[in-house]
């Protein structure tokens, strides 16, 4: 579950950062900077899900040996 949540909120952030992006290219009126706070949030999360899978997938390989 937490490899689709981190998958989720990957897809998520980076569609927000093209969109935050073409806001800055196309209409500079409407971008603001603090707007980034939001997926980069979600990159944080996103990288937090699968973090937490890294280290239970390397116990599990421990736990083997």
């Amino acid at each position: 579950m937490n490899l689709l949540s981190g998958t989720i909120a990957i897809c998520v952030s980076f569609l927000l950062f093209t969109y935050l992006y073409g806001i800055k290219a196309l209409f500079s009126v409407m971008y603001h900077p603090g707007l980034y706070f939001f997926p980069v949030t979600l990159l944080i999360i996103a990288l937090g899900f699968y973090g937490y899978e890294y280290v239970k997938y390397v116990k599990l390989l421990e736990s083997r040996d």
